[in-house]
């Protein structure tokens, strides 16, 4: 996962810092092809990597 563009690099990088430095994983949704899944957000190697969840 990456930023959407400009201006949302800072929302970004909050949310991969935080995520990096507290050790925990933040649960969302995600829709791709009108399907909406369950995911997981983790932070790893100053990126953020998604799981979905079943």
């Amino acid at each position: 996962m990456g930023p959407r563009g400009k201006g949302f690099e800072k929302t970004y990088s909050l949310l991969e810092q935080a995520l990096a430095k507290t050790g925990k994983v933040g649960i969302a949704t995600f829709v791709m092809r009108q399907h909406e899944y369950l995911v997981a957000l983790k932070a790893e190697d100053a990126l953020l990597i998604l799981h979905t969840l079943h």
